[in-house]
């Protein structure tokens, strides 16, 4: 049995976990927001759309959203 801490954040493999667990074939369109920049790196390496939050999480979100929605 695999130690639980494989599967979370930041390593990869804990990323990667929830792609299967989701069906997500394609990371790019995953966006992940936290307040620790680790966890954004681990999202990033992954191939993620990692934010980093602070304070205003919910206009961070609808910005970050809002963008991508507009690059599409």
């Amino acid at each position: 049995m695999e130690d639980s801490s494989t599967f979370m954040k930041p390593n990869i493999d804990g990323f990667r976990f929830i792609e299967r667990y989701l069906g997500i074939t394609n990371p790019g369109q995953i966006h992940f927001f936290d307040d620790k920049a680790e966890n954004i790196k681990g999202a990033k390496d992954a191939g993620w759309n990692g934010h980093l939050v602070a304070n205003d999480t919910i206009s961070q979100i609808d910005e970050a959203v809002s963008s991508s929605c507009s690059s599409n």
